[in-house]
């Protein structure tokens, strides 16, 4: 090989993506929490934080995010399901698309069996999501088989009946 070549000019500055929003289902403020049907979308009903001049939009009467501008996104959902005997199953649906087979792929959804009375504590699942499509919907939906309540059961348990059953984060990467 040769001799090593001159340095070339400095690139351009890079940017850091910088949106960013926190939406989240409020605790009813009694101890039975939030029934979501089967089927349904967990209604987000307040923001937490968010980036001035955001792409990121919350519809408060449907639960249906909107991003509105392309790229890629780390999203986080999570619920604080009620303590009974059941199977709790939610999953994030992009553009209002259902997982499985010949659907949105890969599925994203947390499952699990909430023992009665166990302490329950919030289930999440941390995706990328790329957004290819201008504007893109997200949802969060039960697909239990029946319908389940939400409720943050150790808020309630102290009476506070305060803070988050369910709640959704997105931070653009790029």
């Amino acid at each position: 090989t040769g001799p090593t070549g001159a340095t070339g000019p400095t690139g351009p500055q890079g940017s850091l993506a910088s949106d960013f929003v926190m939406f989240y289902r409020a605790n009813t403020g009694t101890a039975a929490g939030t029934s979501v049907a089967n089927g349904a979308n967990v209604v987000f009903d307040q923001t937490a934080n968010t980036s001035g001049g955001s792409k990121i939009s919350l519809n408060t009467g449907t639960g249906v995010v909107t991003i509105a501008d392309k790229g890629f996104y780390l999203v986080t959902f999570g619920l604080s399901p009620d303590n009974t005997n059941a199977t709790y199953a939610f999953e994030l649906r992009i553009n209002n698309t259902a997982g499985g087979a010949g659907q949105q792929s890969p599925a994203y959804y947390v499952n699990e069996w909430i023992e009665a009375g166990a302490t329950v504590y919030v289930n999440n699942l941390t995706v990328l999501v790329p957004v290819t499509t201008n504007p893109t919907t997200l949802v969060v939906t039960n697909i239990s088989g029946a319908a389940r309540s939400l409720n943050n059961a150790r808020l309630a348990a102290t009476g506070a009946n305060t803070g988050m059953e369910a709640y959704i984060t997105i931070v653009k990467l790029q």
